[in-house]
C-alpha cells in the first residue's frame, strides 16, 4: 500500500473529504488519481502535477492509454468514476472551474 503522506496536498485534502466512505472506495479513488498523476508526469509538460493539468484532453488521453494497454472495460469505468469524483470535488472546492470528466464522458 502506498504511503499516503507522500500524496500531493490536493489528494490528501480529497482523501479527508472522502473519510466516511467505504475504505475500499477511498483506496480505489486514490489509486486512480495516483495512476493518472503518474501518467500525466510522463507526458510533455505533465510534471510537476498541478490542477491546471486536469483537462478534458488529459482525461481523454489517460482513458485512451488505459484502453491501449489492454485494461478491461470495467477497470476503465472505475478509473473514470474516480476521476469524475475527484474533479467534481475540485469544482466544488473552487480548484477547477468545470469538471473535465463531465464534458468528456459522452465521448469516451
Amino acid at each position: 500500500m502506498p504511503d499516503t503522506r507522500t500524496d500531493p496536498a490536493l489528494f490528501q485534502e480529497f482523501r479527508q473529504v472522502l473519510g466516511a466512505r467505504d475504505p475500499k472506495t477511498v483506496a480505489a479513488y486514490l489509486t486512480t488519481m495516483r495512476d493518472f498523476a503518474a501518467w500525466l508526469a510522463a507526458q510533455p509538460g505533465g510534471a510537476p502535477l498541478h490542477i491546471g493539468l486536469v483537462t478534458e484532453t488529459a482525461v481523454r488521453g489517460y482513458m485512451d492509454a488505459l484502453q491501449r494497454s489492454g485494461r478491461a472495460p470495467r477497470t476503465r469505468s472505475k478509473a473514470l468514476s474516480g476521476l469524475r469524483r475527484f474533479c467534481q470535488w475540485a469544482v466544488d472546492e473552487g480548484y477547477l472551474r468545470r469538471n473535465p470528466v463531465r464534458l468528456s464522458v459522452s465521448r469516451l
